[in-house]
């Protein structure tokens, strides 16, 4: 069914570190196009969680603002990407009888079986974030798109269900309210970015999407088109921050500007007498900078990379239910920034790895999306699939009023 006018949704990116907001317009032709886009600083999170309400208000009221003007339009409702380190994901499974004469799925058939997986029993203390679909079964038959109109006996529809924590969905909420916004639905970031950077071809042969933030990495598992495993690591380059400014006794700020500007690279340690390359870090107390060889940089920041990587490593081979499943990796998220970061990646997990971006229009001159902006960008693509659902289901049901209301009167 088209649509008779542009809409705009608004994704709000509460990161550990930074929070980023994108504007964009659903046009009536179908496209996507972004129109405004803002970083600012996040205070009030940590490790994805909101550890200070009012600062995060204020941060996100920031954030919005500015999107908000360089888009020249009202903000009133926004989309929020969520995935903190309490997130849990399973499969359900439904099944129904196909009790009809002959034998044929209809469309009522397809509800019942998706509203039969979507029982699930959750603790009290957690929510629902975000249901995908997997297929269904037909009979003996799985990896069935669409099965309105086939012959069996047995209709089993799947789920992926993702749950998180209620009260850090609620304090997100507390958070975009007291902003004054309201929250129009919390998506599970993660997966909103997988869907956004996979290609089908990925999707379909098994692939796995690793997220690598400022507080938490995320890996999504793909295979047979439909997501398969999820799960967040409470670990993420925020880590290799602290651990320079540790190691090299420097304030944090500082340190996150040692490892953008070296990264993962190559350095050995020299020996006899060779001259090694050094940087100015600014001593944590003020006093004055210091010379601090690169390897020594490259040698801290290795080790805690390499401990992502292996946690990483260890989920793939948990998660991936057959050898080739993940094979590909695509990689997004803040790490990607990094330099030598893909090359660090292939190295440790000994698999194809790709930068992820996210392939959208914009009017923006200065916007080059990068591996860094999959989540806030690929929350604009999940929210208008959910718009595209909701829209539907409207139709349907005024087209039932009118057929009821017309029997009403011929009776």
């Amino acid at each position: 069914m088209p649509r008779r006018r542009d809409e705009y949704l608004v994704s709000l990116d509460l990161g550990t570190a930074t929070t980023r907001v994108a504007i964009g317009c659903w046009r009536a032709d179908g496209s996507l196009v972004l129109e405004g886009y803002s970083e600012t600083p996040t205070r009030g999170v940590n490790r994805g969680l909101i550890v200070d309400a009012a600062a995060a208000a204020d941060t996100v009221a920031e954030a919005i603002a500015q999107a908000a003007d360089l888009a020249r339009v009202r903000v009133c409702t926004v989309l929020a990407p969520v995935g903190t380190p309490f997130a849990r994901a399973f499969n359900s499974r439904g099944c129904i009888g196909i009790t009809h004469e002959d034998k044929l799925v209809r469309a009522s058939d397809v509800q019942q079986a998706l509203a039969a997986a979507n029982r699930v029993s959750l603790p009290s203390d957690r929510a629902v974030a975000e249901v995908h679909g997997q297929g269904f079964a037909v009979d003996d038959v799985r990896g069935v798109d669409n099965p309105i109109g086939m012959a069996c006996g047995r209709l089993e529809a799947e789920l992926h269900v993702v749950s998180d924590s209620l009260s850090a969905h609620a304090n997100v909420r507390q958070a975009v309210r007291k902003a004054g916004y309201h929250l129009e639905r919390i998506l599970y970031g993660p997966l909103a970015a997988a869907e956004a950077v996979l290609t089908a071809e990925e999707k379909n042969l098994g692939c796995a999407h690793v997220d690598i933030g400022a507080g938490k990495t995320t890996v999504s598992i793909y295979l047979g088109g439909y997501p398969r495993y999820t799960r967040v690591l409470p670990i993420g380059s925020q880590h290799i921050t602290n651990d320079l400014a540790i190691g090299l006794n420097a304030s944090v700020a500082d340190a996150e500007q040692v490892k953008l500007r070296c990264g993962l690279a190559d350095l050995r340690r020299p020996r006899n007498g060779d001259t090694c390359e050094t940087m100015d870090v600014p001593l944590a107390d003020g006093h004055g900078p210091q010379a601090v060889p690169l390897w020594r940089v490259s040698l801290i920041v290795r080790a805690r990379v390499d401990e992502i990587f292996e946690l990483v490593a260890r989920e793939l081979d948990r998660g991936g239910s057959s050898a080739a499943a993940c094979r590909r990796v695509v990689l997004t998220g803040g790490f990607c920034r990094m330099g030598g970061a893909l090359a660090a990646a292939h190295r440790a997990l000994h698999r194809t790895v790709r930068l992820g971006r996210v392939e959208m229009p914009s009017i923006l001159p200065q916007f080059q999306s990068e591996p860094v902006h999959a989540v806030v960008l690929g929350a604009l693509g999940r929210g208008r699939f959910h718009r595209e659902q909701k829209s539907d289901r409207r139709f349907e049901e005024r087209g039932m009023r009118t057929m009821l209301k017309r029997v009403a009167g011929w009776l």
